[in-house]
Protein backbone atom coordinates (compact mmCIF):
# COMPACT_ATOMS: atom_id res chain seq x y z
CA UNK A 1 0.00 0.00 0.00
CA UNK A 2 1.26 3.51 -0.87
CA UNK A 3 1.54 6.20 1.83
CA UNK A 4 -0.93 9.10 1.70
CA UNK A 5 0.07 13.02 1.08
CA UNK A 6 -2.34 15.39 2.78
CA UNK A 7 -3.23 17.80 0.24
CA UNK A 8 -2.24 20.57 2.52
CA UNK A 9 1.22 19.00 2.33
CA UNK A 10 1.56 18.60 -1.38
CA UNK A 11 0.43 21.97 -1.85
CA UNK A 12 2.90 23.48 0.27
CA UNK A 13 5.40 21.06 -1.79
CA UNK A 14 4.22 22.57 -5.03
CA UNK A 15 3.84 25.84 -3.92
CA UNK A 16 0.15 25.92 -4.71
CA UNK A 17 -3.26 26.56 -2.57
CA UNK A 18 -4.70 23.33 -1.63
CA UNK A 19 -7.66 24.23 -3.91
CA UNK A 20 -5.96 24.22 -6.83
CA UNK A 21 -5.23 20.51 -5.89
CA UNK A 22 -8.93 19.68 -4.58
CA UNK A 23 -10.00 21.40 -8.25
CA UNK A 24 -7.57 18.56 -9.98
CA UNK A 25 -8.91 15.53 -7.92
CA UNK A 26 -12.45 16.86 -9.14
CA UNK A 27 -11.65 17.42 -12.56
CA UNK A 28 -10.36 13.80 -12.82
CA UNK A 29 -6.51 15.59 -13.53
CA UNK A 30 -4.83 14.23 -10.17
CA UNK A 31 -5.55 11.05 -7.80
CA UNK A 32 -6.96 11.71 -4.79
CA UNK A 33 -8.99 10.30 -2.01
CA UNK A 34 -11.39 11.65 0.21
CA UNK A 35 -10.61 10.19 3.90
CA UNK A 36 -12.82 12.10 6.80
CA UNK A 37 -13.04 15.59 6.26
CA UNK A 38 -9.72 16.36 4.21
CA UNK A 39 -8.27 14.68 0.69
CA UNK A 40 -4.81 12.71 0.33
CA UNK A 41 -2.89 11.75 -1.88
CA UNK A 42 0.11 9.54 -3.56
CA UNK A 43 3.71 10.48 -4.20
CA UNK A 44 3.00 8.53 -7.38
CA UNK A 45 -0.02 10.83 -8.25
CA UNK A 46 1.43 13.76 -7.19
CA UNK A 47 4.62 13.15 -9.55
CA UNK A 48 1.92 11.95 -12.63
CA UNK A 49 -0.02 14.90 -12.16
CA UNK A 50 2.95 17.45 -12.21
CA UNK A 51 4.49 15.85 -15.66
CA UNK A 52 0.90 16.04 -17.09
CA UNK A 53 1.38 19.87 -16.49
CA UNK A 54 4.90 19.66 -18.27
CA UNK A 55 5.50 23.11 -20.58
CA UNK A 56 7.50 22.69 -23.78
CA UNK A 57 9.71 20.64 -24.49
CA UNK A 58 13.39 19.37 -26.05
CA UNK A 59 12.34 21.00 -29.08
CA UNK A 60 14.58 24.48 -29.72
CA UNK A 61 11.90 27.37 -30.95
CA UNK A 62 14.59 29.68 -31.43
CA UNK A 63 16.69 27.37 -34.67
CA UNK A 64 15.07 27.88 -38.21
Amino acid sequence: MEILILIEDAAKRLNVEKITLIRAIHAGELEGFAIGRGYQTTEEALQKYVESKKVGGTKDVFSR
